[in-house]
């Protein structure tokens, strides 16, 4: 006869295994090489104009409005960025993935001495893309964890803990949302510009629902903080 103790080990065992395993099949089957041409099929839209909104308009209505009123409009404004959020955070992981790839092509016809000096600026292009959208990906991703907390905890009239302020999302930790947001604007503005005309247009609708990015494009390029294409 199994003693108990005996059978909760392996009980306990399997189930560590069966959970590995599950982990393990699920990062295989993660996004992996996603072409150019179908890079923006992927892409979510992150309403970036409206979480600055969000950010601009907090607590308009603090003190005006009863307070469970006023946590009650908080709490689907917080649901709101979170969607914003998630949705860029997803972007991120399919930018990375595409960066990813991108950087071990242009690097091996490099390491081949087939690559020429529109192929180093590729290279080091796409190894500036990968390190804005990690960072804007840390950002988003501590932001959601951020707005969980506060929904729970803090949306509630009957709970004695102070109102949420969204503005207070602009900067967390060591990642402030303008420098990142700005950061990986720019890298993906750089880097697609390399690529087929409009696909720079392309991309940054994709990401980030942008409704005139050329407008967006050529201020950026009179403040001199994107480089000519």
């Amino acid at each position: 006869m199994v003693r108990p103790q005996v059978f909760r080990f392996w009980l306990e065992v399997s189930a560590a295994v069966f959970l590995m395993f599950f982990w393990f099949l699920a990062w295989l089957s993660r996004l992996q090489k996603p072409s150019t041409a179908d890079m923006v099929r992927f892409l979510r839209g992150a309403d970036m104009k409206r979480l600055s909104e969000l950010f601009l308009t907090d607590g308009a209505l603090r003190g005006v409005v009863s307070r469970r009123s006023f946590l009650q409009r908080e709490r689907l404004r917080l649901h709101e960025a979170g969607e914003i959020m998630r949705a860029a955070c997803y972007s991120m992981s399919v930018l990375i993935a595409w960066a990813g790839n991108e950087l071990r092509r242009e690097a091996r016809f490099l390491s081949r001495g087939e690559g020429d000096e529109q192929s180093a600026e590729m290279v080091e292009g796409h190894r500036q893309l990968l390190s804005a959208a990690r960072a804007f990906r840390r950002y988003t991703f501590l932001a959601l964890i951020k707005l969980s907390v506060w929904r729970v905890f803090r949306t509630h009239w009957w709970l004695p803990a102070p109102a949420p302020r969204i503005a207070g999302l602009q900067k967390i930790l060591a990642w402030d949302f303008f420098l990142t947001y700005g950061r990986i604007f720019k890298a993906v503005a750089e880097v697609t510009g390399q690529y087929d005309d409009g696909f720079t247009e392309q991309m940054l609708t994709a990401l980030f629902k942008i409704q005139d990015p050329d407008t967006m494009l050529a201020l950026w390029r009179q403040s001199g903080q994107l480089r000519m294409t």
